[in-house]
């Protein structure tokens, strides 16, 4: 594990143990995402993702079309680390709601389907409904499972490919990496300029650069990926 220790999850989970201390109320869903953010970091600090085929011109060049530098099948997952992940959330889940995850829900025959995962997150959330009614599973239960199991292997994609992107002629009000469109905002008082955050492209590296800790709620900005 190479990455630094600053990183994304780290910053959430301390801003959570603040949070803990200061709203005991909020305790028993602020633990529910402070294991889930725990479950994502071990797969972040874990995957290395190839970047190669990725070249700076034709990165650029998608951009200033309005493409993102991501589509569904560049994405590549390692299906022993997600397998784990879905492992670690399905418990984390099932300790909060257990009827939430019938008995017969097989994760396996989920992380093998991780392509068609990815493609309904970022394409077509119809396949999350599909491959919800065939695995017997809410799909908003499925969905969220997917979501949270995929986005720290995209947060990987981006942490390589954020170089590529400049964020000052990016107006647009997706993501330049993932195309995911930002469950949050943060308004430059400055500038008046208003900074849109989705929840899959986090790059971890320098989220300490874009995230603000507000002087009124002292909660960092960190619910953009579990949200």
């Amino acid at each position: 594990m190479n990455k630094i220790d600053e990183d994304f999850y780290n910053l959430a989970i301390v801003q959570i143990k603040e949070l803990k201390n200061a709203k005991p109320e909020l305790n028993e869903t602020l633990e529910f995402y402070e294991s889930t953010l725990n479950a994502q970091r071990h797969i972040n600090l874990s995957f290395q993702p190839d970047v190669s085929v990725f070249k700076a011109d034709t990165c650029r060049d998608r951009n200033s079309k309005g493409l993102p530098l991501l589509k569904p099948e560049d994405i590549e997952i390692d299906p022993l680390l997600l397998n784990k992940l879905l492992e670690d959330l399905c418990q984390i889940v099932r300790d909060r709601k257990k009827e939430a995850i019938p008995a017969t829900f097989k994760i396996t025959s989920l992380s093998e389907q991780h392509k068609q995962l990815v493609k309904g997150l970022i394409e077509d959330a119809s396949i999350i409904d599909k491959l919800a009614a065939q695995a017997m599973i809410d799909p908003e239960v499925l969905y969220f499972l997917a979501d949270q199991a995929v986005s720290p292997f995209v947060s990987c994609y981006a942490e390589k490919l954020q170089e590529f992107v400049d964020s000052n002629s990016w107006l647009r009000g997706y993501c330049p990496i993932c195309s995911r469109e930002p469950l949050i905002s943060q308004l430059k008082e400055e500038s008046g300029k208003r900074w849109l955050f989705a929840r899959f492209a986090i790059p971890s590296g320098y989220l300490k650069d874009w995230f603000v800790l507000s002087a009124r709620t002292k909660i960092r900005i960190y619910c953009v990926i579990f949200l």
